[in-house]
């Protein structure tokens, strides 16, 4: 059946702002936001906005410079545009996950250098990468319910400016794209038995690109409904908010890690005993 099908080939960027940490950071909330499109529309896309989102300028269109103006002509844009966005947020005033994401560093700080040997992991680490495959498995899985008809489908996840411990670099961008694969294959096995997905491995965005600008110019509008209201740069259209799917993650943040933990204890609790 594949055989005769032919493969999609979609694209996800994906972006963060805010500072994942808990001191010292620029706002109260972390955002990982992605943006998914077929690579057959990415070029009329790109054309349709590339004035407005500074694709084709010398210089890239930063976030103070751009005017809650502009913002409005940005928004207007991006309604029409034939893409899927998706945002997750924590609130890092959490004083739960606050703890938690605390207690989950140096417990795995402590596994990492007898089990691996490796160097550490902080907290702004963790969040990334808790953010980040929500958002990724989100996206992906909302792709899927949109199209259920018998297809192949190939995806290729852009990341900008991520942080990876340098001894992680390997397996986030290589085998976490294969343990996504393996999963949501797995739950389509269920659900949705005559589609099959496929992952590249995770790339990071170049430094300056029509891709790594246009995510960033997205990241800014978005999370500019996070600003105080008083703040020049506060910025929300309703309707451009009705075409994203949002979701605030961190209770669920706290919970999954919570039962990482747990399972990592059991794990190593065997390990010691056998």
């Amino acid at each position: 059946m594949f055989e005769k099908t032919k493969e999609e080939n979609v694209i996800i960027l994906f972006d963060e702002q805010g500072t994942p940490t808990f001191r010292n950071r620029e706002t109260d909330i972390f955002l990982g936001i992605a943006v998914l499109y077929k690579i057959e529309n990415e070029s009329s896309i790109f054309n349709i906005c590339k004035n407005e989102l500074g694709l084709v300028n010398s210089k890239p269109l930063k976030n103070y410079k751009i005017s809650a103006q502009r913002a409005q002509k940005i928004s207007e844009i991006l309604i029409q545009l034939n893409l899927d966005i998706l945002f997750a947020s924590m609130n890092l005033c959490n004083t739960e996950l606050q703890q938690v994401v605390t207690l989950y560093e140096e417990f795995g700080n402590t596994l990492r250098k007898y089990h691996r040997n490796v160097g550490e992991r902080h907290l702004n680490h963790i969040l990334h990468k808790e953010i980040f495959d929500f958002v990724i498995y989100n996206i992906v899985n909302n792709y899927i319910d949109k199209h259920p008809y018998p297809y192949q489908i190939k995806f290729s996840v852009y990341l900008d400016n991520w942080s990876f411990p340098v001894n992680d670099i390997s397996i986030e961008l290589e085998e976490s794209s294969k343990k996504f694969e393996q999963k949501i294959n797995e739950i389509n096995e269920q659900y949705f038995p005559q589609a099959l997905v496929r992952f590249d491995n995770y790339k990071l965005l170049d430094v300056d690109s029509p891709r790594k600008r246009f995510i960033d110019v997205i990241a800014s509008i978005i999370s500019r409904k996070f600003l105080e209201k008083n703040n020049p740069k506060y910025f929300n259209n309703v309707q451009l908010d009705a075409k994203i799917t949002k979701t605030d993650i961190t209770s669920s943040t706290i919970e999954d890690i919570k039962m990482y933990m747990d399972k990592l204890s059991r794990e190593s609790l065997f390990n010691y005993t056998k």
